[in-house]
């Protein structure tokens, strides 16, 4: 039974008459009354009047505490049922996925990924899903042959690498017709397949490296030129890309797949940005979003793809300017409906997969102001299904595309508390996958304690108030005791000078001094003070300033003891009467 008709098609849920007249007729679902029998004391009331009575009030206690029930359900989100569902839909799928029989790499990547946001990763064999989309990979060698057979000189296409979406063409590298395909050099006993359907996809290869790096696989495996390669041949005069080289579509989808997976990779010198910048521009239309296609109409998922392009090649604020940015932003604030949820073009119905590609535009655009309760009830109490996944509008059974994009949602709105990780937009993956990928940009610090995790966020929410710089944090794990945060700029003070308080220059010193100063009168008692936790900030074009790092050591503490030895240092420090660092942290 789906969440929906719970609510508002259950006989228990419908509304009755408030008052009690003779006529009331208890519904069945309130069960039966008792006749009570014997003398119950003094009463004007004849006995059908008290039966009565008795049958309503009975019907309201029943009616009651079966709304709070399905409150406490409906409003729950079940995440244990979730992980059910997502890992059913990696053993095997019924006959209504058929259609996705070529693209099998899509319901891996939305299994995959969803489970990884549920914290539930450690319950799929990864080795298996690994060679399983490895084997689906195709490799174009540099003279154009079919590198899958080193005998067969079939002819050069290029544009062919990347990754199948699927086994739909048999047993792995198995030939399937030989006479008509058959080339010179080619016989029976070559093992690859018809090499006129053996096409990367685009698509496919976008979640293929997001599955396997979500998997923790180092890519050593992966044919990353080739991938490459074909992403230059694949791409169009007018900047878009093409899907795959057998003259399938082009059109948005697949500029954000050869983004994505320039990004994933760390190379952009196969893609003609400019060329693919100046398609982006010319698909925002008179509404604000962004189409498909130029001169069509704006739509949410195309409007994702063209953001989080933008947003993966850093070219945001150089392609649009600050109109274009505000009529976006208006164009996703007029998508929410009062009925509850996102709807993907004008005057059509809500739909839970737009939750996402909405949601993470405005994430994108830091401009994430909807009210998140209207969206969230509308997929928890109507969309949700009590066995697991989410549907694509109230009363659809659920299906794997709409149930991992509506838990994305729930997973970029970290204030709603669903126990989830932390997810990246613009690259659809979890942000410690993406920080993985961004090593340079994000440090991943392991054995972090609850206390040191309490204390680094309390000082990071306050950091702005009260006047000093911490790196951002982005995300605790408890089970795993790890901290991913922002890596400071710089260099820390003693390796830029020394280890000896002596050589760090005064302004320097004198900058870490008011920060400890800054914390002690924030109730904050920071006794690891070395050189070792400042970072100093240079960086060109911007204001000089100092970091704070590592708060392992520190504590909430209004009263600092003198008689302690961390605590005499830090009273002495803050009163300018010493000038070293903490001796008790060397």
């Amino acid at each position: 039974m789906s969440m929906i008709t719970c609510i508002h098609c259950h006989p228990w849920t419908r509304e009755y008459p408030s008052t009690m007249d003779e006529n009331f007729v208890v519904p069945r679902a309130a069960g039966r009354a008792r006749v009570i029998h014997g003398n119950s004391g003094p009463s004007n009331e004849t006995h059908k009047q008290t039966v009565l009575k008795f049958k309503y009030y009975t019907y309201l206690h029943n009616r009651l505490f079966v709304r709070f029930f399905l409150l406490l359900i409906v409003m729950s989100f079940s995440k244990e049922y979730h992980i059910n569902y997502f890992l059913g839909c990696l053993s095997g799928l019924n006959s209504a996925y058929c259609s996705l029989d070529a693209t099998r790499l899509t319901v891996v990547y939305f299994s995959v990924i969803a489970l990884d946001t549920l914290g539930a990763l450690d319950k799929v064999d990864k080795n298996i899903i690994c060679n399983y989309i490895y084997g689906l990979q195709i490799g174009v060698n540099d003279l154009g042959q079919n590198s899958l057979c080193k005998d067969c000189s079939r002819p050069s296409v290029k544009g062919a690498g990347g990754f199948l979406g699927g086994s739909y063409l048999g047993t792995p590298f198995r030939e399937y017709s030989s006479s008509t395909t058959a080339t010179p050099g080619h016989d029976e006993s070559c093992q690859c397949i018809s090499f006129e359907y053996m096409q990367g996809h685009l698509a496919m290869a976008y979640t293929s490296l997001a599955t396997l790096i979500t998997l923790g696989d180092d890519l050593s495996r992966l044919d990353r030129i080739t991938l490459l390669k074909s992403i230059k041949y694949l791409q169009l005069s007018n900047g878009s890309f093409r899907a795959t080289n057998l003259g399938t579509e082009c059109d948005m989808r697949f500029v954000y797949c050869a983004c994505a997976i320039s990004y994933m990779l760390g190379d952009w010198n196969y893609i003609d940005i400019n060329s693919m910048l100046t398609f982006i521009k010319s698909c925002q239309t008179y509404e604000g979003g962004f189409s498909l296609i130029p001169n069509m109409e704006a739509q949410g998922g195309a409007t994702y793809c063209a953001i989080a392009s933008l947003t993966l090649c850093n070219k945001l604020h150089d392609t649009l300017d600050t109109k274009s940015i505000k009529s976006l932003e208006s164009w996703c604030e007029r998508r929410a409906l009062d009925t509850g949820g996102y709807n993907g073009r004008t005057n059509k119905v809500a739909d839970s997969c737009y939750s996402f590609w909405i949601g993470g535009t405005m994430q994108m655009l830091d401009s994430f102001n909807t009210d998140p309760e209207p969206i969230l009830s509308f997929l928890l109490n109507k969309c949700q299904f009590l066995s697991g996944g989410f549907g694509k509008t109230p009363g659809d059974y659920p299906d794997v595309l709409h149930s991992f994009y509506s838990l994305s949602w729930l997973a970029i709105n970290q204030d709603i508390s669903m126990n989830l990780k932390p997810f990246y937009s613009p690259l659809g993956i979890c942000f410690d996958r993406y920080a993985r990928i961004n090593k340079n940009k994000y440090y991943t610090k392991k054995n972090v304690s609850t206390h040191e995790y309490d204390m680094y966020k309390h000082v990071y929410e306050h950091s702005a108030d009260w006047g000093i710089f911490v790196p951002k944090l982005v995300h605790y794990d408890n089970a795993s005791k790890t901290m991913i945060m922002e890596i400071a700029p710089g260099m820390n003070v003693s390796d830029m000078y020394g280890e000896e308080a002596e050589s760090v220059p005064d302004t320097i010193f004198n900058e870490a001094v008011n920060i400890i100063k800054i914390l002690k009168y924030n109730n904050v008692e920071y006794p690891d003070i070395t050189g070792y936790n400042f970072i100093e900030d240079r960086t060109e074009g911007r204001p000089y300033k100092i970091w704070i790092i590592d708060f392992e050591h520190s504590r909430i503490n209004s009263n600092i003891d003198p008689n302690t030895d961390n605590g005499d240092y830090i009273i002495q420090l803050c009163a300018g009467k010493k000038r070293e660092w903490n001796q008790n942290f060397r």
